[in-house]
């Protein structure tokens, strides 16, 4: 029997059957893929990872298909932003999701441009937010709050999600005429971005005002000051709001007329002053002995000053315990 003219028999002769389909290959037919994908054009993508059932069509194997809608194919561009993709770049994501040549094919486009679609949210809305917070914790009946933004933020593109914009204000809060506040975005529970804010915080509250220049040791009275809305922010100390925290005490320092009285300006009246007569005492077991002296220093009750013993005119040192009254410890 002639067999010359049949190529397939010329092989089975000469070669065994496991060589001949080495010699064929894999993709030579004797199978069927089990998938054909289709690239889009372009594809609008809308999470932080593309999947390919995003990019693709698909025709064949259901099953199989549902596997390779699942597979992450790249990072999503930034929001309204685009990038493109080719089918060599897609046929490394398969192989590295254990997809084999012979289970797929790609018909049509080659490549396909990915379009991430965003939203956006205006840089005044989060101005208008952080003002609003800020406001909200400073309120109160006699106070009178001023916020201003020193530069309106560029608006935000952001992806599409759950959005939440929190205002990061540091408790306990201690506003300042000029401060930076952050506010964070967050998509779907996760920050996406941290964008800092410059405020100017001006605070108006009733505070006590000196109404002529208060000389140091003076012991205010009524007359003495006078109540004004003055802006509070700036002050390096903390002002004197009642009448009753200041009457009856001493000007430590010299005050200008119209200042803000502050708390560091203020202290317990004097009981000796520098060359007062003063009864010393001491006591010595059960028994208390006093002497006369004069007092070297000034002083409120309290305080250790140096006084003179005027009989043995020894310099000594004592706290004063009431007005021109000093004990020895």
């Amino acid at each position: 029997m002639r067999i010359l003219n049949c190529p397939g028999a010329i092989l089975m002769g000469l070669f065994p059957v496991g060589i001949i389909l080495l010699l064929i290959g894999p993709d030579a037919g004797w199978g069927k893929v089990k998938t054909k994908i289709y690239l889009k054009r372009s594809a609008t993508v809308e999470k932080d990872y593309v999947k390919l059932e995003e990019i693709a069509n698909f025709k064949g194997d259901e099953e199989f298909i549902q596997r390779l809608k699942e597979i992450k194919i790249a990072p999503s561009p930034r929001p309204g932003s685009s990038r493109i993709i080719n089918v060599d770049y897609i046929w490394v994501r398969l192989y590295q999701n254990g997809i084999s040549r012979k289970e797929v094919s790609f018909e049509g486009e080659r490549e396909v441009k990915i379009i991430s679609r965003f939203r956006c949210i205006k840089g005044k809305e989060i101005a208008d937010l952080a003002k609003k917070e800020i406001l909200s914790l400073l309120k109160g009946e006699d106070v009178e709050v001023k916020v201003e933004i020193e530069r309106v933020p560029s608006s935000l593109m952001i992806p599409f999600g759950k959005v939440k914009l929190k205002v990061d204000i540091p408790l306990p809060f201690h506003p300042r005429p000029s401060m930076v506040i952050p506010v964070k975005v967050y998509i779907d529970g996760k920050i996406y971005q941290t964008i800092p804010l410059t405020l100017k915080i001006n605070i108006f509250k009733q505070v006590l005002v000196s109404s002529r220049r208060i000389a140091p040791d003076h012991i205010f009275e009524e007359k003495d000051v006078r109540r004004e809305k003055r802006e509070i922010g700036s002050l390096s100390g903390e002002p004197v709001f009642s009448l009753s925290d200041i009457l009856g005490k001493r000007a430590l320092r010299a005050i200008p007329p119209h200042t803000i009285i502050e708390r560091d300006m203020i202290g317990p009246p004097l009981l000796v002053r520098d060359g007062d007569l003063v009864t010393i005492i001491k006591e010595e077991g059960n028994v208390e002995v006093s002497a006369k002296g004069k007092a070297l220093e000034k002083g409120e009750k309290g305080a250790l000053i140096k006084v003179l013993n005027i009989d043995s005119q020894k310099k000594l040192q004592a706290r004063i315990i009431g007005p021109r009254l000093v004990k020895i410890d």
